[in-house]
């Protein structure tokens, strides 16, 4: 619920909502749903291997790790990570196109190509083979009506561009030392949020 940049666009966080955030984190880790184990994955890839090996009965994960494997998974349910509210927040990774070709002959190619990809059809073909979230709701529309299409309109009607590196670079690693820390039980709800505003005040 909070915002990560200020009115001016600095680099900014909502005291409030971080304390918010990690006493949930606090509350979960008591509760037994959070484990130091928990700190053990770095990605969605990892933390999928360690679904399929059935070292976890459920996990966090990345669509593509899903979406690759969706025909081996039947008795897989999937939905969006759960949210305070129950609004469904999805953090999407933005890719574009680039042409480098200063040869007007590959330049037109080049755009004829663009052109045929960006097709919602032929994007949604391409994205499905290849286990990615197309960025247009519309060629989902070619994915096999199952699940795996449902799940991916669920996905697109709550997506949300992941933060720019710039803010990640400030944010993340005072804000990821609390969250481990927290995890951990090493520190209280109000200590760690207070070393994030130390380290951000320095910064």
């Amino acid at each position: 619920g909070g915002t990560l940049r200020d009115r001016s666009d600095a680099v900014a966080i909502s005291k409030s909502v971080l304390t918010e955030l990690l006493d949930q984190y606090s509350s979960e880790r008591v509760a037994g749903v959070l484990t130091k184990n928990t700190l053990e994955f770095y990605s969605g890839a990892e933390t999928w291997s360690a679904y399929r090996e059935l070292r976890a009965p459920m996990v966090i994960t990345n669509a593509h790790s899903y979406l690759k494997d969706a025909d081996m998974t039947s008795n897989t349910g999937i939905v969006p990570a759960p949210t305070k509210s129950g609004k469904p927040y999805v953090l999407a990774e933005v890719w574009s196109y680039a042409l480098v070709s200063t040869e007007l002959a590959r330049e037109s190619g080049a755009w004829e190509l663009l052109e045929w990809l960006i097709e919602p059809h032929n994007q949604g073909v391409w994205t499905m083979q290849a286990g990615f979230m197309p960025p247009r709701a519309a060629a989902v529309d070619s994915w096999h009506p199952e699940p795996r299409a449902d799940f991916a309109r669920n996905v697109l009607e709550s997506a949300h561009p992941t933060p720019d590196a710039e803010t990640l670079a400030i944010l993340g690693p005072p804000i990821g030392k609390a969250v481990r820390n927290v995890i951990r039980g090493h520190a209280t709800t109000s200590t760690a949020v207070q070393d994030v505003i130390q380290e951000l005040a320095v910064d």
